[in-house]
């Protein structure tokens, strides 16, 4: 799918595409890009994403005309659960710049929760996220979380947050080649319950 210039949104995604059982009809990646010669934003994001082998390559995520005081609600790429196979490539997710106190900035860049099989996050920018990369691992363990050579700065939060619900099991999380950038402390979260 090639987007043209112009400002796009999320928000209303998982109602164009839906099996009858709210499954994904994609089997394969389906890649949302911009043409050649543009440069589309998509300007809202989407909690509670419900459409799978969804691949981004060369977009910008732009939430920085949003006024704060922003929610969770806001995040850029949030999926909840049973939906899997996301690839983001050479993309931007930029937040409004606000400090932590006030007003507060409390947007994830992408969050994965719950049963997510494959996620790779690659060649990225993030910034002015609260937290940026957020996995909550699952029972399965074949799944894959991968993110590599992205770069993130003037992080809210933490930067990359583990998290399972499952005692003493983060499994199959890779991060590497990763700059931080303007964060003090920086931040990892671990959970395991």
């Amino acid at each position: 799918i090639y987007l043209m210039n112009g400002d796009y949104t999320l928000a209303d995604m998982n109602d164009r595409v839906r099996h009858p059982i709210n499954k994904s009809d994609f089997t394969k990646y389906t890649t949302i890009t911009s043409a050649q010669g543009h440069s589309p934003r998509i300007i809202e994001g989407k909690s509670g994403v419900q459409i799978s082998f969804l691949k981004f390559k060369d977009i910008t995520f732009d939430l920085t005309d949003l006024v704060c005081p922003c929610e969770q609600s806001d995040s850029i790429f949030v999926v909840y659960k049973d939906v899997d196979h996301f690839w983001f490539d050479n993309v931007n997710l930029s937040g409004p710049e606000a400090d932590n106190s006030y007003p507060p900035n409390l947007i994830r860049g992408i969050s994965f929760n719950e049963n997510t099989e494959y996620t790779l996050i690659e060649n990225s920018y993030f910034s002015n996220l609260y937290n940026t990369i957020m996995y909550s691992n699952d029972e399965s363990p074949n799944a894959w979380d991968i993110a590599r050579n992205n770069e993130l700065e003037k992080g809210r939060n933490d930067i990359f947050v583990l998290h399972s619900d499952i005692p003493d099991k983060i499994n199959n999380v890779l991060i590497t080649t990763t700059d931080v950038h303007d964060k003090k402390p920086l931040n990892l979260y671990m959970k395991s319950q």
